[in-house]
């Protein structure tokens, strides 16, 4: 029951916290890197996984392009 009662914490805390897809994804990737540091050799991605993933190549490099002097 205590196990149980800690999921319904967690699960609780995650909606009130409303998250958004930015955050989703961004926990998802970690989530992705602690994988695949484990003991099997292979790690099978979804493929909406790709379109995740060029999304937020696609943000990074907004930002990246956003924190540098405007070209004169």
């Amino acid at each position: 029951e205590a196990q149980a009662e800690a999921t319904r914490l967690v699960y609780d805390a995650i909606h009130a916290g409303k998250p958004d897809a930015a955050l989703i994804s961004i926990k998802y990737l970690e989530t992705l890197q602690v994988m695949a540091q484990g003991t099997a050799n292979k790690v099978f991605i979804p493929y909406q996984t790709l379109d995740t993933l060029g999304a937020l190549s696609t943000v990074s490099e907004v930002l990246a392009g956003a924190s540098k002097p405007p070209a004169r």
